[in-house]
């Protein structure tokens, strides 16, 4: 016969300490409850939950969640559970077929209705994960992984306004929601603003020091001080808006067309001057190669400079730390063979580049850090 008292109480108490993300603790109350009634399913959907919020033993909460749906097959809400699990363990193809399940028990099971928009979001399948978000914000308007999961979706459809508005509504309602910060990161940094996408990271991080999508956000932002790295996330967040297609087709005639004209314009230069506007064509694109060779060695040495800004540092993960440390030494080999080949002038270039490219990036914290000081001392 079945101990529902311990039942109950086990049950309480691992739920408790689950809640209070303390998972370990709580295991060994949650499978006393088991022990004390093994044929309630809620046992099982519990043991599952403990089990995913441990990592190492993340693949174990399948099993647990499969004996809860054999004990309650009409259950929706486990199935939504599973489709969590398996979003989780990125089997995101498994998680979609079973909230679909769910969702056939039931159709306003929000619980499905989130791991079916969460499959489709880790999938990239941005239109139909606006269609899931809107099915759970039809039955609470104020549900806070609906709405940020719908802030996503809109901002990789490149709806900025509709973005915006979302992000503000989720703020306002829950200024203590860390994807929601994150979200309204993600909104100033399409805008240009990279200044409070990166106080909106720190503050997402603040609360949830182990959100990566914060963690990569606030990478961004801070690799963003530099305006090649601006320019360049703003192209492709044009590239990615709607109608992608479109929008490529237009920067390609674009081009073309700008070709074109710079051709003109460089025969009726030949044509006043023999080989000028062979010259000045060359001269132009010239330079577009030295911006793309650049933007690529901006990128590549952006992470090493971060090493040496406090909050680039705590953002960067270890292995990211040492792929940063590859283009600087490389760089320093580079420059050492100049030196030593006795092309003063080269090497001086090189320094130069990258320390006006080093300047750029760094400025911004050094000036924050002097208006700081400024006010501390205009405080005493």
């Amino acid at each position: 016969m079945p101990d529902l008292d311990h039942f109950h109480a086990n049950l309480q108490r691992g739920a408790l300490l689950l809640n209070q993300d303390r998972p370990r603790e709580a295991l060994p109350f949650i499978q006393a409850a088991i022990a004390a009634n093994p044929d309630a399913p809620q046992g099982y959907a519990e043991l599952a939950r403990c089990w995913n919020a441990l990592p190492a033993t993340r693949s174990k909460s399948i099993q647990a969640i499969n004996r809860a749906i054999g004990l309650a097959p009409q259950s929706s809400y486990y199935q939504g559970l599973k489709g969590w699990y398996l979003v989780c363990l990125m089997r995101y193809r498994e998680a979609l077929s079973t909230a679909q399940a769910g969702l056939a028990i039931n159709p306003n099971c929000s619980q499905s209705l989130n791991s079916l928009a969460n499959a489709h979001t880790k999938l990239g399948q941005w239109k139909k994960a606006e269609a899931a978000c809107r099915r759970i914000l039809e039955q609470d308007p104020d549900d806070a992984p609906g709405l940020n999961l719908l802030a996503q979706a809109l901002r990789h459809q490149g709806r900025w306004k509709e973005t915006r508005e979302v992000v503000t509504h989720i703020l306002a309602n829950m200024p203590d929601n860390a994807f929601g910060h994150a979200n309204a990161g993600y909104a100033a940094l399409a805008a240009g603003d990279h200044l409070r996408a990166n106080d909106h990271f720190r503050e997402a991080l603040r609360m949830n020091p182990h959100f990566d999508l914060a963690r990569r956000g606030l990478l961004q932002s801070l690799r963003a001080r530099n305006w090649m790295i601006r320019f360049n996330l703003r192209v492709a967040s044009f590239i990615h808006r709607p109608g992608t297609l479109l929008n490529v087709t237009v920067a390609v005639a674009g081009f073309i067309g700008v070709l074109t004209v710079l051709g003109y314009l460089a025969a009726f230069l030949n044509s006043l001057f023999p080989k000028a506007g062979t010259l000045f064509f060359i001269f132009l694109f010239g330079l577009v190669i030295l911006y793309a060779c650049l933007s690529a060695l901006v990128g590549l040495v952006g992470d090493f400079l971060l090493l040496f800004d406090p909050v680039g540092w705590h953002a960067l993960t270890r292995l990211e730390k040492h792929r940063a440390c590859v283009p600087a030494v490389g760089l320093v080999a580079i420059i050492g063979f100049l030196v030593a080949i006795h092309c003063w002038g080269v090497a001086l270039g090189v320094v130069s580049f990258f320390g006006l490219l080093a300047l750029s990036i760094q400025f911004p914290l050094l000036k924050d850090r002097w208006q700081r000081r400024r006010e501390r001392e205009s405080d005493r």
